[in-house]
């Protein structure tokens, strides 16, 4: 860092601790920037800045608002608060019809979603705006409190923006440097130096709570309500550290064991519930948004297990009649519907590739096709599908593409160059959220299915 970066970041620590006294407010301000930044890099995009503005800061992906914080002083009267404090205006860029009804919203004065039109973005999008005055004295203001539940419960639509936007025309630039001109180096080195030592001191005040087997309340409501968000909308009960989460619509439970404020182990009654595991059946989550993916997509595989989704099937078609062909294409396309149902619902509404979340283009694609499973179980079983967009399941069914088990795409060599380009084909293609349970059917589609010329 050179002198002048090293007086430049000075000069923003100063004004924000100045805008901002309560540490917590930076920390959860900035640990938001810092989550949506670490998304783009996961999707291989280097096309972000973090723009410093006369009152606050942007965050751009490609030429695409992503994040927005300004920081206006209010009078006292505005306020209401003597002396003045600084009020937080907080934007994030969303996709997806379901958050218009995750949150009750409008809060007056406080929060409310919009719908934008940004001419590159290709999808509907909105923005959710979060208002609350900064903390003092060490008082965490309650208003910001409501902001973080509400941007816990939108993180999953505001990833989904930002797949979106990583996809348009300069959101898919690779390089840095193109935009270089916009970034403020310095207030990223100081935004990352300033949550990297708070999560630090976090951790360490956390840990000492949980050995002396204590949750702070705040993180037990967050925990409490990231599990109703997600689909377990029973009462928490809790032991010591733990939360076990149950549902009425599947037998098994969840526990949640809270780590420290950012960081959690999730184990299942039935180990086949959950997306991914590590060591002894269990997951290690760190951070909220990371925790509401889990307990989603948990509870959809709970709900979506092959058996459930056959039981379903068998009630539904029981007194149906299968003697003639139009009546066994009836049956076959209940199935065909069930399938979809469960598929979206893994799948969180969204193409498990390109993160395409208009419900009416996605596309139930089977990994195993429909005619070659020998039972109801594995032609229902929702680990031998794939919720696709259109063009990539038309690619995939016709056996031009395929997936390694890490997700990774494989290309037919009957696919050319020129062809890829033309369908926008792209090497970075990947499948994300894949479970173990997929591969004996992934290992299909390659060996049987993907054209080899």
């Amino acid at each position: 860092m050179t002198d002048d970066q090293a007086q430049e970041r000075a000069n923003l620590a100063l004004w924000y601790e100045q805008a901002l006294p309560l540490a917590s407010d930076r920390v959860f301000v900035f640990t938001t920037l810092l989550d949506s930044i670490a998304h783009c890099k996961a999707l291989g995009s280097a096309a972000w800045s973090v723009t410093q503005l006369d009152d606050g800061f942007r965050l751009n992906v490609g030429q695409v608002e992503a994040m927005t914080c300004r920081l206006a002083p209010p009078s006292t009267k505005e306020s209401g608060l003597n002396p003045p404090t600084t009020r937080v205006y907080l934007r994030l860029l969303l996709a997806g019809a379901d958050c218009l009804s995750k949150l009750a919203l409008p809060v007056d004065g406080i929060a409310e979603i919009q719908e934008m039109a940004y001419c590159t973005v290709g999808e509907q999008h909105w923005c959710y705006e979060g208002r609350f005055d900064a903390g003092l004295d060490g008082v965490t203001p309650a208003g910001r409190v409501l902001v973080e539940e509400h941007v816990a419960a939108l993180m999953a639509n505001h990833h989904a923006f930002l797949n979106v936007a990583c996809q348009t025309p300069t959101g898919k630039l690779r390089q840095k440097p193109n935009f270089a001109r916009f970034h403020s180096e310095a207030l990223f080195d100081y935004v990352s130096a300033l949550v990297h030592g708070a999560l630090q001191l976090t951790t360490v005040a956390t840990r000492a709570a949980v050995a002396e087997n204590e949750v702070n309340p705040l993180v037990r409501i967050r925990v409490e309500k990231a599990a109703t968000d997600s689909g377990f909308e029973l009462s928490a009960s809790w032991s010591s550290t733990t939360a076990t989460l149950r549902s009425v619509q599947f037998p098994e439970s969840v526990s949640v064991r809270c780590i420290s404020s950012e960081a959690f182990t999730v184990i299942a009654s039935n180990p086949a519930v959950l997306p991914q595991m590590g060591e002894a059946g269990a997951i290690n989550v760190s951070g909220w948004a990371a925790l509401y993916d889990v307990l989603g997509k948990t509870a959809a595989v709970a709900r979506t297990l092959p058996d459930r989704v056959a039981q379903q099937f068998i009630q539904q078609t029981a007194k149906l009649p299968q003697s003639t062909e139009a009546e066994r294409w009836v049956v076959q396309r209940v199935g065909q519907d069930l399938f979809r149902k469960a598929l979206l619902d893994y799948w969180q509404g969204k193409c498990c590739v390109t993160g395409l979340a208009v419900e009416g283009l996605l596309r139930a694609s089977h990994i195993k096709p429909w005619a070659k499973c020998e039972t109801t179980e594995e032609r229902l079983d929702v680990f031998n599908g794939l919720l696709l967009a259109p063009h990539v399941d038309a690619l995939f069914d016709g056996g031009w593409i395929s997936f390694a088990d890490d997700g990774s795409v494989l290309l037919s060599p009957l696919l050319g160059a020129e062809a890829r380009e033309a369908l926008c084909v792209l090497a970075e293609w990947s499948v994300v959220g894949l479970s173990p349970s997929h591969q004996h059917y992934l290992a299909h589609h390659r060996q049987h299915e993907l054209k080899r010329g």
